[in-house]
């Protein structure tokens, strides 16, 4: 982003009209600077000056026609002007010393070859013009004169010389908040001005409009679009600045959105205390604005009233986390399953939704439960919230599931059938509650492309329009077919690592993973499966969980 300060600087006041022309021999000795507010006449010495207004003066024979009786000199042209100085109302002309000349007349004109605004004549190789226009073009020439003041030869060609404004042109910064919305500033303008602002979109006319204070946001704009921004100050309608230098400034092509999955291993099957910082530092440091748990369990932690679910809240509060839903129960007495009156608070048991407040703002969020098998209990849920990337307003819907986790044995496909199950009934809820919003569907769905007869869960989801980023087809090592993610980062290794010392990866592109983001059509700018090993492959500490987080940046369309 570019940063570009206001300033201002004071008007410099100069008085009417002043002409001061010093002598070639006598260049050295110092000129006076003319006084703000007064007029300036010329120096005394080395010898007259005349200034007349050809307007509404007829020029005497000394000064516009050639006396009879000389003879015309040899012509000392061509004359060279130096740099001229302009200020808002004053030019400042200096020019080289032309041999044989007594004098110089100098005349301004406001158009070329125009009428003369001024003339002036005096024995100085130096003039400086006051009591001008601002931001006002004029053209000069000079004339060589003898000492009877008939000119020597033809005038110089003419100078142009334009007079500033008053003031600089002020600077404004421009900053970049989101893919649709961009925060102007500058500094305040002096007392008595105030700036205009010229803001141009692609293919509209430019808008003209007078903001007060020091900045404005400017909202509703579009992705990967450049806009362009000037500014002047004026004083009423008056302009006493140019233009700025247009600033162009383009928005991103979205804003990055960082969501994750983990499976954080229930506590009754690996003791918690020992793990549960780790856990929570793992969702802290990968900076996740939504993350889809788990095996975050309902039930009480030993010796405690506190669940793993709301332990692990309380871990990731001071980081600025909240849960979609804290309720344990979907019970009338929501903390107790005891003798239970069913109501629908959204709970949804181990599967929960932790979100970052500061990136992102609940709207709305609910649950289902879904399919199990008789004797086998009832606590299989998704949980879906939807939410808002408060750096856009973009809404999405945002799902986390944990599907049947238990192994068939050789020729049933009791559990592979309920997963399938299970597996529709989280297409058909995000169906339900998804409107036109885009669907972010993490979660532990306890199939790999290794699973027998096929990887249905992946199958089903896929047939249902969500887009697997990895490409993590049926048996595939080399092959990403249908992958959209745009930079890997150790996908490779397996989600699943079964707590082992060597962390499990392939040697193809994808590791064989139970656990996903699905998502439907968006760019995936980068997806990580989140662990920490070392040259050889082993883990560097113990991972907190059997499962290793993972993570994907996504853009919403």
């Amino acid at each position: 982003m570019s940063s570009l300060r206001w300033y201002a600087p004071m008007v410099v006041p100069f008085a009417a009209l002043a002409l001061l022309i010093s002598a070639g021999p006598a260049a050295a000795e110092p000129t006076p600077a003319p006084t703000p507010g007064t007029s300036q006449t010329a120096l005394p010495n080395p010898g007259p000056t005349t200034e007349t207004n050809p307007a509404s003066t007829t020029p005497g024979p000394s000064t516009t026609a050639e006396s009879p009786s000389a003879t015309p000199a040899p012509s000392t042209l061509p004359l060279q002007f130096g740099p001229a100085n302009a200020r808002a109302t004053m030019i400042a002309f200096s020019w080289t010393p032309a041999p044989g000349a007594a004098g110089y007349r100098l005349i301004l004109a406001t158009t070329p070859g125009g009428l003369p605004l001024r003339q002036l004549d005096g024995a100085r190789t130096t003039a400086m013009v006051s009591g001008l226009t601002a931001n006002t073009r004029y053209w000069a020439q000079l004339l060589a004169l003898d000492a009877t003041g008939v000119p020597l030869g033809a005038p110089s060609s003419e100078l142009e010389v334009t007079t500033p404004f008053p003031l600089d042109a002020p600077l404004a910064q421009a900053t970049v908040r989101s893919s649709v919305s961009l925060e102007l500033s500058w500094l305040k303008p002096a007392k008595g001005t105030r700036l205009q602002l010229e803001w141009t979109a692609p293919g509209r006319k430019a808008k003209r409009s007078l903001p007060t204070g020091h900045g404005q946001v400017r909202s509703g704009l579009k992705p990967g679009t450049t806009y362009s921004v000037r500014v002047r100050v004026l004083k009423g309608t008056k302009a006493l600045s140019a233009w700025s230098e247009p600033l162009r400034v383009t928005t991103p092509e979205g804003d990055p959105l960082r969501v994750g999955s983990y499976n954080v291993l229930c506590a009754n099957c690996k003791a918690w205390g020992p793990r549960r910082q780790g856990v929570a530092d793992t969702i802290v440091s990968a900076n996740l604005d939504v993350v889809g748990l788990q095996e975050a369990s309902a039930a009480e932690l030993p010796g405690t009233h506190t669940t793993q679910y709301q332990d692990l809240a309380r871990l990731l509060a001071p980081a600025g986390y909240r849960l979609t839903n804290p309720t344990r129960f979907n019970c009338a007495r929501s903390n107790s399953s005891k003798n239970c009156r069913r109501v629908n608070h959204g709970a949804s048991s181990a599967v929960r939704i932790a979100y970052n407040t500061a990136t992102v703002r609940l709207i709305s969020t609910g649950s289902r439960q879904l399919a199990d098998l008789p004797g086998y209990g009832a606590d299989r849920y998704i949980a879906w919230a939807v939410l808002e990337h408060r750096i856009n307003g973009k809404r999405f819907l945002f799902t986390s599931t944990h599907l049947e986790p238990r192994n068939d044995s050789a020729g049933s496909r009791r559990f592979y059938n309920i997963r399938n199950a299970q597996a529709r009934a989280v297409a058909q809820t995000i169906a339900a509650q998804r409107g036109n919003l885009p669907v972010i569907a993490v979660g532990d769905y306890n199939s790999t492309k290794w699973d027998v007869p096929s990887n249905g869960p992946y199958d089903i989801m896929r047939s249902a329009g969500f887009v697997d980023p990895l490409g993590n087809g049926y048996r595939s090592t080399t092959g990403t077919s249908g992958a959209t993610v745009e930079k890997r980062i150790n996908t490779q290794y397996a989600s699943y690592n079964e707590l082992q010392v060597q962390a499990r990866r392939t040697d193809g592109v994808n590791g064989s993973n139970p656990d996903y983001i699905f998502v439907s059509p968006m760019r995936v700018l980068e997806w990580e499966t989140v662990l920490k090993v070392n040259a050889a492959g082993r883990f560097i500490g113990s991972p907190p969980s059997d499962h290793n987080l993972i993570r994907a940046t996504v853009l919403l369309p």
